[in-house]
């Protein structure tokens, strides 16, 4: 049924109605001539009807034979809308030529959409992507999915899958992550273990290797706590062992905060004035004037990209929002500024909460001018053992 309205809309659809004369008759010379009529609707005294553009022309002589009188109702169609706007021939070649880059330009990707990574950053994805031969500007044809998928998959792997899909002028990527193994550890490899940071040993496991410093000692950043190299007990020369030890250090973080009694409070204050422009192939044409407002504002930008009939053009419009701020100094007393340095003291225990454990704290505040100091004390506990790989030369002696 759509094929046979699109092709009466090629042809042109003229409604028209019929009074007077012989009705019937005309209808039987027009059938028996092979001119199209097509929803009909019998009224008392009339008959409308529908037919082509050329069929209703050759209807007037049937029409003056039978004593019919033929009025037009309405006009439809691909014949009549070219007739009115046929003094306007720069409105149809515009139309032919968009409706052409339109078709050139689908063959091309403009926009590549990803689904399905939660580690992986799309700065990465896009990176390999691009390697495969799929990235902005690429043309279609030029590109093989399964190829593509085949060597996302050896250059990325972190993916468990990957599935390419182009649309239109979008290639659809859709990926899962894969659980990566925990990394080997070689024990075959001869290390010490040696002080991440400075600290008062608490605790000490030692599973292979042997232990310089005992529990209690002090060490440096840096500093050997457990050996790798084992002296012999029945041979004269020792030998190298891959050292593994749990080593947990107690240390001090210091924490100084500083919150100013005097602040700035932004407030947004009349209508916003945007500005937008046009961003096609890498070239960006203004669509409004004007810069930025005078004074203080806050700028928000935001990037639409068009699409007409399913397919994304391969351009962008960015409207640019300068929002008026009027700037308003505040004062805060003592108790809202303390309460402000706690705040941040309370972050900058959570933050050492996921390196280690904090077993105590001691803290104290103060007015200083134009300013509320609070100095903190975090006492931590952290394991601080750090593998450092060693060489032993042929004369038994150790090189790191």
């Amino acid at each position: 049924m759509l094929f046979v309205y699109l092709l009466r809309f090629l042809k042109g659809i003229v409604g028209f109605t019929l009074t007077g004369g012989f009705i019937e008759r005309f209808l039987n010379l027009c059938t028996r001539a092979g001119l199209p009529v097509f929803n009909t609707l019998r009224r008392p005294d009339s008959l409308s009807a529908c037919t082509t553009a050329r069929a209703y022309r050759q209807m007037r002589p049937i029409a003056r034979k039978t004593g019919v009188r033929m009025r037009i109702a309405y006009k439809r169609g691909l014949p009549f809308i070219l007739q009115r706007y046929h003094k306007r021939i720069g409105i149809l070649i515009g139309t032919a030529f968009f409706v052409l880059f339109l078709g050139v330009m689908s063959r091309f990707i403009w926009s590549i959409e990803i689904t399905g990574n939660e580690t992986l950053s799309e700065e990465y994805i896009l990176e390999n992507l691009a390697r495969c031969g799929i990235h902005e500007r690429a043309y279609i044809g030029s590109i093989d999915t399964l190829s593509a998928e085949r060597q996302m998959m050896l250059i990325t792997p972190e993916l468990s899958f990957i599935a390419i899909n182009l649309r239109a002028c979008t290639a659809q990527i859709q990926l899962g992550e894969r659980e990566m193994p925990p990394e080997m550890i070689d024990t075959r490899e001869p290390c010490n273990i040696i002080a991440a940071r400075t600290g008062r040993i608490v605790e000490m496991e030692v599973y292979d290797g042997s232990p310089v410093v005992k529990v209690g000692d002090g060490v440096r950043e840096g500093e050997l706590i457990v050996s790798g190299y084992v002296e012999g007990l029945r041979v004269k020369r020792g030998y190298a062992v891959h050292a593994r030890a749990r080593v947990i250090a107690e240390f001090e973080e210091e924490v100084h905060i500083e919150v100013p009694l005097r602040e700035q409070l932004r407030e947004p204050v009349g209508e916003a004035k945007v500005k937008r422009s046009l961003h096609l192939f890498g070239l960006r044409l203004p669509l409004s004037f004007g810069g930025a407002p005078k004074g203080s504002f806050e700028l928000t930008t935001r990037t639409v990209q068009p699409v007409v009939l399913g397919l994304r053009l391969p351009l962008q419009i960015i409207s640019e929002s300068y929002q008026p701020v009027a700037v308003q100094a505040i004062e805060l007393s003592e108790s809202q500024a303390r309460e402000q340095a706690q705040k941040q003291l309370w972050q900058y225990q959570q933050d050492f909460s996921a390196i280690g454990e904090v077993v105590g704290k001691t803290a104290s505040g103060k007015l200083s001018g134009e300013r509320y100091l609070l100095d903190a004390v975090f006492t931590m506990r952290q394991d601080i053992a750090r593998p450092q790989p060693f060489t032993v030369s042929e004369e038994g002696r150790v090189m790191s």
